[in-house]
């Protein structure tokens, strides 16, 4: 009985220097991508054997598409401007723009919205456009570290 017991304990340690030598963080990236691939396999048994357990752990762009495809997409100010930034990520700056200023009518209090319309325009050389959203963009910041770069952009847009 003392070598089984033995051979118990051996065991037992090996497995906890193998869990302590493995780096939880790959782990829950790997359970991450394994989830994400599930879904776009098969989302209903994803959702069978994960539930919602990492759902908002998702890209934040497969998590605003499968919002939409499970009836979560509300339409309004937030969602939309999360929208345009799947557009703006395929790199549809129209499209994106569009999005962004249906955003901006529903809530024009979105920093971030006003922010991504202004970089928007310059990427379409509409410079007043993007003069009056950088401006506009100033009004709303709340953090000091993004008006001070904003402010030495705008001195450059306007000079």
């Amino acid at each position: 009985m003392a070598a089984s017991k033995q051979k118990e304990e051996m065991q037992t340690n090996s497995a906890d220097v193998a869990l302590e030598s493995h780096d939880p963080t790959d782990f829950f990236e790997s359970e991450i991508s394994r989830y994400s691939a599930n879904l776009e396999a098969d989302p209903e048994e994803t959702y069978q054997r994960y539930g919602f357990t990492l759902f908002h752990s998702l890209p934040p762009a497969q998590m605003v598409l499968e919002n939409k495809k499970l009836g979560f997409y509300r339409g309004d100010a937030i969602d939309t401007y999360n929208m345009a930034g799947l557009e703006l990520a395929k790199n549809n700056i129209e499209g994106g723009l569009e999005l962004l200023e249906k955003s901006y009518k529903m809530d024009d209090s979105l920093a971030d919205a006003a922010h991504n319309m202004a970089v928007c325009y310059e990427r379409l050389d509409r410079k007043a456009d993007a003069l009056k959203m950088w401006k506009r963009f100033l009004e709303l910041a709340e953090d000091e570290e993004e008006i001070a770069p904003v402010e030495a952009h705008l001195k450059e847009l306007q000079a």
